[in-house]
This record gives C-alpha cells, structure tokens and sequence, in this order.
C-alpha cells in the first residue's frame, strides 16, 4: 500500500503539477502563488508571535482547502544536524492520528539523503492545526515543534499550501 500511495501522488503531481519535483522540494513560486505574513512585527521568540502566526496560518489554511475532501501530504525530513531540531516522531505521529496511509522512505534529492513522508487526510482534521503550531513553534523554541518541509496539495481544486516557518506561508495553484 506505501509505494501504491507515492505512485498514486506522483501521478496526480505529473498532472496537476507538471515538473514539480524536477528541482527536489517543490517550488510553490513556479505557479500562481502568494506569499501571506504571519508573525508580523511582533517579537521574535514569544508565545504571542507563534500565536498569530499559528491563527493566521490556520485561517489561511482553512479559506484554501475549505471543504471536506482528502489533502495530500509531502514532507521532507533532513538529516541532522540542523540549526533548529524538531520534536522525534511528531509528523509521523500525527500524520497517524489522523487515520490515513503513510509512505515513509529515505530518497535521494539532489544529491542529499532525505526522509520523504507522503500522506492523506481530511483537512479539518485536529492534525492540520497541530502542524502549523510546530512549524512555527520550531524556531522559536517552543515544543512541539517541526523542522520537516511540509506541502499539502488538494487533488480537488489543484492548490498548494507550504507554511515555511512562523514569518510566512505560500498558498498556490495550477490554474
């Protein structure tokens, strides 16, 4: 069922997306996108920064993939070390939670080792929120907290959402 599942994401990517992936990690400028702040001018470091950022960031989320459905997954995990470590376990952990399929290998992208996480799961799940909360809590300081690239991808509508870390998210679509 794993390697069913990336193929199947692949083949959607090939046709929503074409060329995605040619450079590694997908590039959401390469497609009509915009680019949304988070953390604005508040402080570095406090509750109140990852806070708005994590509001935002889930309000952003949610008037993208409005709807019930099934959003694809596509993370990226470095090898450490890193500037900013993330909480072990906690994307694989929640990615479990909320009840879809997982494909999780080490690959090769452009020349690096990397671990690739490819996922389903409905985007009003308790897992979305609890992602954007540990991508802007990892440079923070704050747990839990992760350091993975993740990219959600709706097979329906064709748009992307990326939240790099608490300064900003880009949202983008085929069309």
């Amino acid at each position: 069922m794993p390697q069913t599942l990336k193929l199947e994401f692949e083949e959607y990517l090939q046709h929503a997306f074409p060329g995605i992936l040619d450079e590694g990690e997908p590039d959401p400028r390469a497609y009509a996108y915009s680019r949304h702040e988070l953390g604005g001018d508040l402080p570095n470091g406090t509750e109140e920064r990852v806070v708005q950022a994590t509001s935002r960031a889930v309000d952003i989320f949610g008037a993208t993939f409005p709807g019930p459905g099934s959003l694809w997954v596509l993370a990226y995990e470095y090898p450490e070390p890193q500037l900013f470590t993330g909480t072990p376990d906690y994307l694989q952990a929640l990615l479990e939670e909320a009840g879809g399929p997982i494909y999780k290998a080490q690959e090769t992208t452009d020349g690096e080792t990397v671990v690739i996480y490819i996922s389903r799961f409905d985007p009003r799940s308790a897992a979305a929120p609890a992602i954007l909360r540990a991508i802007a809590n990892n440079e923070m300081g704050f747990e839990p907290s992760l350091n993975q690239r993740i990219y959600f991808f709706d097979p329906a509508a064709d748009r992307g959402f990326m939240m790099y870390d608490d300064r900003g998210c880009f949202v983008w679509t085929a069309a």
